[in-house]
């Protein structure tokens, strides 16, 4: 995505293009809405989380919602309950991890 393309956000994972521009995913087929169900990833994954645990929810609720209009209203644990899907352990980003810091680390 190019941000100088975009007009507006409906949704904030969802940007409304100026004409004649548009997303792609790494297949080059045109994104038509907010998901993108593709299965074929080898160049690029993006994991993306509701949040990481109980306690940084409750640290960072006061920052309100990113896609509210009224920022200043704060989230609910009723929310982190509805959103806590921590039932499966997800090794697969570690591999990445491990690369990048080894880079770091002889540099």
């Amino acid at each position: 995505m190019n941000p100088r393309r975009v007009y507006r956000y409906c949704h904030v994972h969802y940007p409304m293009y100026y004409f004649g521009y548009y997303s792609i995913d790494e297949t080059g087929r045109k994104v038509t809405g907010w998901f993108n169900i593709n299965n074929n990833i080898k160049l690029l994954r993006i994991n993306h989380y509701f949040t990481k645990s109980k306690e940084e929810w409750i640290a960072r609720r006061s920052i309100g919602k990113a896609d509210a209009k009224d920022r200043t209203k704060t989230r609910t644990m009723q929310e982190f309950y509805e959103h806590d899907n921590n039932d499966i352990y997800d090794a697969s980003a570690l591999y990445y991890s491990n690369l990048l810091n080894k880079d770091k680390s002889n540099a």
